[in-house]
């Protein structure tokens, strides 16, 4: 696999080679441990899920091993559990596979990118196909504000799996408060404001999300999310940095959703 780092004119650097790309069946991009910087995730096989941390220049010199030697055919990310931090969803075959052909485990990000084979849940296990069809899929299935998923197992997905994602159960008093009505882009707060900001919106469903930071010029400073987001009221800081750790200049804030397409400044 190779890594092409944009010339910043739509024109391409030489491709840089990672070794450690081999044997790739698929891979998923986010930024995973919250700096600004795109990470990535790689389903090998078959040898495992690899997250590969950027840092900040397009290389990726620390790495978060997950595999066990199964082979891992697709992965995918979104924020499953609210907390803002992006999380990992792989469909792997298991190394010694007895009577389990597939297996959907997810992994829930602790917001620092160190993703934990240990913490993981298994979704799904079944006997009846082998786990290596397309990439899964994911969106409010059911209206509940939440990031459900849509799962093919074999090449041809002429099987899915479809995971309706359920909070625990909460008491009247620890009840959430009710959701937004309509997508609105908050005054960020305080502004103007030393060291950091507050960038708050209402989301009225569940969606995906890109919130950036542009100058004055209508340059971008730096992508602060990029994922799919439940629905209800979101505050992200901004600590005034570019993405390349430099204080910015005057700034202008620019939200867009998908795939609705509202957007609000």
């Amino acid at each position: 696999m190779g890594v092409l780092l944009n010339n910043g004119d739509g024109s391409f650097s030489e491709p840089h080679y990672h070794t450690y790309f081999l044997r790739t069946e698929s891979l998923y991009s986010n930024d995973f441990d919250g700096d600004g910087d795109i990470d990535i995730a790689i389903a090998r096989n078959p040898v495992g899920l690899k997250i590969y941390l950027n840092d900040g220049y397009g290389a990726f010199p620390d790495s978060v091993d997950l595999g066990e030697w199964d082979s891992v055919f697709q992965v995918w990310g979104a924020d499953f559990d609210g907390d803002m931090n992006i999380d990992l969803l792989e469909i792997a075959t298991p190394s010694v596979p007895d009577e389990v052909l597939s297996v959907v485990r997810l992994y829930n990000n602790p917001g620092d990118g160190q993703f934990s084979r240990s913490d993981a849940d298994i979704l799904k296990m079944s006997g009846l196909n082998r786990g290596y069809g397309h990439r899964p899929d994911g969106g409010d299935l059911d209206g509940d504000g939440d990031i459900d998923l849509i799962v093919p197992f074999d090449s041809s997905s002429s099987w899915l799996s479809f995971f309706f994602n359920q909070e625990e159960p909460m008491s009247v008093e620890d009840s959430a408060a009710p959701l937004p009505k309509e997508f609105v882009l908050q005054q960020n707060y305080p502004n103007p404001f030393n060291p950091e900001t507050q960038i708050r919106f209402d989301l009225p469903e569940a969606a995906k999300i890109q919130l950036a930071i542009y100058n004055v010029g209508g340059e971008q400073v730096r992508t602060l999310a990029n994922t799919f987001m439940q629905a209800g009221s979101h505050s992200i800081t901004w600590e005034g940095k570019d993405a390349n750790g430099r204080q910015a200049p005057s700034i202008g804030v620019y939200v867009e959703m998908d795939p609705k397409n509202r957007t609000g400044s």
